[in-house]
């Protein structure tokens, strides 16, 4: 079997709690699977943006252009886990709650599914996948061996999502578990809105990034400069592409993330490294991109 991909916001990749994700890994290792578990921050939009992170439209079309050349046959991209766990603070706890697990799929094959534990997860998922074409659904048990998949530990993404991933991976949950349709309009879009940016994970250079609706996105890139209240307390340059940006002044370029909704559009906010250094030396992006690591999921809106 191919490598599966399990996203999770417990453990870390040395060190201290790196025993949480070893466990998630050694239940799939009792199913004959070696598993990749990524650890990706610690909230429930840092595990669905991982998630649903991707190269452009345009790159993953010229895949296909390949394949078609040497006439090879698209394989559907395998299942991925995702799990949010819950937090101390009260607010977190309701946010990041395991409750049961979902299933998020497309009519086209595709497209990845998601085995989901935690409703936050699940509404960050619909905010970058977009809602188009995808239906929800909520398993609540799998015969025989989870009577209630909101019910265990504290550790249920370890217990017992491994054991629906490889059942959905071999064709067989459908057959093997109860499950409850999930109407989509039941379920909050978080959406950012014309006029706003959220915050989202800051990348490995200490850039911060911010997500907004195309619109908007557009917009920004028609200025020179920006004011983002609440981001930084002066105007930003806009850049069309790191290439313009310029050592030493903060800036706001595209990033090269993507979603499966092209109505997103990812900004990065930093500045390039300085002549002769491999990382980043400037104070204030290194200040900016550490408060922006403490605002994930919060919204701005841009000065008109």
């Amino acid at each position: 079997m191919k490598t599966l991909t399990h996203i999770t916001d417990v453990g870390s990749s040395a060190h201290d709690g790196v025993d949480s994700s070893e466990r998630i890994r050694k239940q799939y290792l009792r199913l004959g699977v070696e598993p990749r578990v990524v650890t990706a921050g610690q909230s429930p939009l840092h595990v669905a943006f991982t998630a649903c992170t991707d190269v452009s439209l345009k790159a993953r079309e010229n895949v296909q252009k390949v394949l078609d050349l040497l006439q090879i046959s698209k394989s559907a991209l395998l299942p991925t886990a995702l799990n949010s766990a819950p937090r101390n603070v009260a607010k977190s706890q309701a946010n990041g709650q395991e409750d049961y697990i979902y299933r998020v799929s497309s009519g086209n094959k595709i497209d990845e599914t998601f085995l989901i534990y935690g409703p936050e997860v699940l509404r960050w998922v619909l905010v970058f996948r977009g809602r188009a074409g995808v239906v929800v659904e909520k398993i609540t048990e799998i015969h025989g061996v989870i009577p209630n998949t909101s019910n265990g530990s504290q550790f249920r993404s370890a217990e017992h999502l491994p054991l629906v991933h490889f059942l959905e991976v071999h064709g067989k949950l459908c057959e093997m578990s109860e499950r409850q349709p999930v109407e989509l309009n039941a379920i909050p879009d978080i959406s950012p809105d014309d006029g706003s940016v959220v915050v989202v994970p800051p990348d490995e250079y200490g850039n911060g990034r911010i997500v907004a609706r195309i619109g908007t996105f557009s917009e920004v890139l028609e200025r020179n400069r920006i004011e983002i209240a609440g981001i930084s307390p002066r105007s930003i340059a806009v850049k069309k592409s790191l290439t313009e940006v310029v050592p030493g002044v903060l800036s706001i370029w595209p990033s090269s993330n993507h979603f499966p909704d092209e109505t997103l559009g990812v900004l990065n906010i930093g500045t390039r490294w300085s002549s002769g250094s491999t990382k980043t030396t400037n104070e204030e992006v290194i200040q900016l991109s550490k408060r922006l690591s403490n605002q994930v999921g919060e919204r701005h809106r841009v000065k008109t």
